[in-house]
């Protein structure tokens, strides 16, 4: 794939070297034609900075972008230190080339550590922790305004804010530019349009799934606060390379940091623990979906035996124990409203043997959950209450108990021999569950 692209760029100047009969010629048709080894590669910048110059008679300017997505990549894929090296060797062409004006780069991580870089000592790096150039990450809030002015759609200012605002870089607030078009676009189409997530859409969010598999009581817990719209303090190392990002748990903060995913609630201070939150309610909601995701597939890898042959022989005790020791491992948001609970038990028993219904008509309304099992037809219809007290749960789960008799919950379930039904009340990370 390198080779693909270094060919593509030696092909929009071939009108400058097809006929060239020098060693430089000869170099450049190679690399146009995608023949070149690990070794010549490493000459691809120096050399066509060296042709460039001597045609247009003045120096180079050479623009990387993203320059660290093939280390990522190699890292995932287990071939970074040959990309290192193949690397180290073309950006080599930036150190003392009398061909080139100046170098630009961009990427996630910085630049100053990552060993590519050994020699280069003049490099000037700007971050997101940096208020020189901040206004050049994205969109500030005057630009939007004048976009939204220009589209005659001041109106959606507010959902814009909520939606894809939220980053502090220096001392600038700053837009994500990307969604703030495609919405902006959007609403020119339909002026009824809602805000969605176009991160997730650009984006594998491979960063986020690594970081719950390496999942410790301490991040869960600092997910859930960041879910829930809270602030986490945690120490920031801004000079990672992609071999050290997971060798230690803060190091996962710093990359989200870098990476768009978190931003800083205030100033930086290097010398002090940064404190960082989700920006705004894209990034909020991918938070939830990527978690929603990385649970259900847990739990669908785990044995859940214990759990449905506890339902279907109605031992409530063991019930509210393994719903309750599962909770434990979740991330809890929303601040436990009976929604994620909701969420969280359907994700329990879903990709199972079994069929489940969610909110479907029964009776006189819609039970939260109903579990049918049509080979030994059996049924367990559950309703689902939240409590603020824990003292509470006994009664709150007799009174979602009740809800499914007074409703008449399972009464058209025929066909089905066994109906048990399930009344469960949570409170944070418990779980209470009493049957009739």
């Amino acid at each position: 794939m390198l080779k693909y692209m270094l060919s593509e760029v030696y092909d929009g100047y071939s009108f400058i070297y097809e006929n060239d009969t020098s060693d430089d010629g000869g170099y450049c048709r190679m690399m146009r034609a995608r023949r070149g080894s690990a070794e010549e590669i490493r000459l691809a910048l120096f050399t066509l900075a060296k042709v460039l110059s001597n045609y247009y008679k003045k120096k180079v300017i050479i623009l990387i972008d993203e320059y660290d997505v093939p280390l990522e990549k190699a890292y995932s894929n287990g071939y970074y230190t040959q990309m290192l090296n193949v690397m180290r060797g073309m950006l080599s062409a930036l150190k003392d080339n009398p061909y080139i004006e100046k170098s630009i780069l961009t990427g996630c991580l910085r630049i100053s550590k990552e060993s590519i870089f050994t020699g280069l000592n003049n490099l000037s790096t700007y971050t997101i922790t940096d208020s020189q150039f901040s206004d050049t990450f994205g969109f500030t809030e005057t630009e939007v305004m004048e976009l939204l002015s220009l589209t005659g759609l001041e109106n959606h200012i507010d959902e814009i804010r909520k939606w894809y605002d939220g980053y502090i870089i220096g001392k600038q607030n700053i837009y994500t530019p990307w969604d703030v078009l495609r919405y902006t676009d959007a609403l020119l189409d339909n002026p009824s349009s809602t805000p969605k997530n176009y991160w997730a859409n650009s984006s594998s969010n491979e960063m986020l799934n690594t970081m719950f598999d390496k999942f410790t009581p301490t991040i869960q817990d600092e997910c859930s606060a960041l879910i829930n719209g809270k602030t986490i303090s945690v120490p920031i190392t801004e000079e990672l390379t992609y071999a050290d990002v997971y060798s230690k748990e803060e190091h996962i903060w710093s990359l989200l940091l870098e990476t768009g995913y978190l931003t800083l609630s205030c100033q930086y201070d290097p010398n002090r623990s940064a404190y960082l939150k989700i920006p705004n309610e894209e990034i909020r909601n991918l938070f939830v979906r990527v978690a929603d995701s990385w649970f259900s597939q847990k739990v669908q890898r785990e044995n859940r035996i214990p759990l449905f042959d506890a339902l279907w022989s109605g031992d409530t005790e063991a019930s509210s124990a393994i719903i309750t020791e599962y909770l434990t491992r979740t991330i809890s948001y929303f601040d436990y409203k009976e929604s994620f609970y909701h969420a969280f038990l359907a994700g329990l028993l879903s990709s199972s043997d079994y069929i489940v219904r969610l909110n479907d008509e029964s009776g006189k309304g819609r039970p939260d959950i109903m579990l049918l099992d049509q080979i030994k037809q059996q049924a367990v219809i559950i309703e689902i209450k939240r409590t603020h007290k824990r003292n509470k749960l006994k009664q709150t789960a007799e009174t979602a108990l009740k809800q499914i008799s007074d409703k008449e919950y399972g009464k058209d379930l025929s066909g089905y021999l066994t109906v048990l039904r399930y009344g469960i009340a949570f409170y944070e990370k418990e779980a209470f569950v009493v049957s009739c």
